[in-house]
């Protein structure tokens, strides 16, 4: 008996419960396969991985990568899939895949995005300045060193001697999250949310705070959350997946560029003053005019889709 389809009529609540179970479930089999690996070819210690530095080994730094790629795809990629499957009658058309994305409006796509980050950038330096009541002061110790662990988990692995290493960071830090991420929220989490609200702004919001959330980095949670929303709106209006994807690809990959460019240590380095009027009049300048072409590009998905509907 197949199973495919057989969920189409589920609430949204439950199709929400089902993909958090195969997210789950997702999470155990990359572990099961990153326990095989390990034995087969790293054979290091799971708290040498977990606490990679820049004093680890190569072979530890190059298995904490294959940690953090088979988990993107057991925790992002293979449960998008297969509750694409269990919902749709076809993957491709469940996950809004079934359409390719337009040469213009990508393009427009990839402006917009690159307009918005000067604004995400100075948000996210503002929120790392930012303070909790002093009765939640614990909860803030405890925010600022998993943002430290993460930002040195970051910096080890972004490293990039080879060519290999270049290749495999681009496909860890770019490539696989905006795939994998875009199909969870964007794809498959938006819309249950958008139809549990009602209401579709109330939902791409819910879902970008979700999508911050998720990350565990609560002091960029505000700036990765206007870029959830940024993704949101990108898949709603387009109804094409691929546009959102192509935007976080930008997003990542122009971090990541910047860490070809400066080094992995480009954090260490202050190139502007966070609160200096011109830096403040720029970013919001460019956000602005992120904002005004996305309105023009929301003409060229119009258009899109009215194609598409009438073919």
């Amino acid at each position: 008996m197949s199973l495919q389809n057989n969920f189409s009529q589920t609430s949204p609540f439950g199709k929400i419960t089902l993909l958090v179970v195969l997210m789950m479930v997702g999470v155990v089999i990359a572990l099961l396969v990153l326990v095989g690996l390990n034995l087969a070819f790293f054979h290091v210690p799971t708290d040498v991985v977990n606490h990679i530095s820049s004093s680890s080994s190569a072979m530890a730094i190059n298995a904490a990568k294959v940690l953090q790629i088979t988990s993107q795809i057991g925790l992002f990629v293979l449960p998008a899939f297969v509750f694409a499957y269990l919902t749709s009658s076809s993957a491709t058309t469940g996950l809004k895949l079934n359409r390719r994305a337009k040469l213009q409006s990508a393009m427009l796509v990839i402006v917009i995005t690159l307009l918005a980050i000067p604004f995400i950038n100075l948000l996210a330096q503002w929120n790392m300045d930012w303070h909790l009541p002093e009765s939640w002061h614990v909860v803030e110790e405890w925010m600022r060193r998993t943002q430290d662990t993460n930002d040195k988990m970051i910096t080890v692995l972004a490293q990039m001697n080879t060519k290999t290493d270049i290749v495999v960071n681009v496909l860890m830090m770019a490539i696989l999250p905006a795939i994998g991420e875009e199909l969870i929220f964007r794809g498959i989490l938006q819309p249950q949310m958008i139809k549990m609200t009602r209401n579709a702004h109330l939902g791409i919001i819910l879902t970008a705070v979700i999508f911050s959330a998720f990350h565990l980095q609560f002091l960029g949670f505000f700036s990765r959350a206007i870029l959830g929303i940024i993704f949101g709106y990108l898949f709603y209006y387009s109804k094409n997946i691929r546009y959102p994807m192509i935007a976080h690809f930008v997003n990542n990959m122009f971090a990541l560029g910047l860490i070809m460019v400066f080094g992995t240590k480009l954090e260490e380095t202050n190139f502007e003053n966070p609160y200096d009027t011109t830096t403040i009049a720029i970013a919001i300048i460019t956000f602005g005019l992120s904002i005004a072409l996305f309105w023009f590009t929301n003409t060229q998905f119009k258009k899109e889709t009215e194609q598409v509907e009438t073919i």
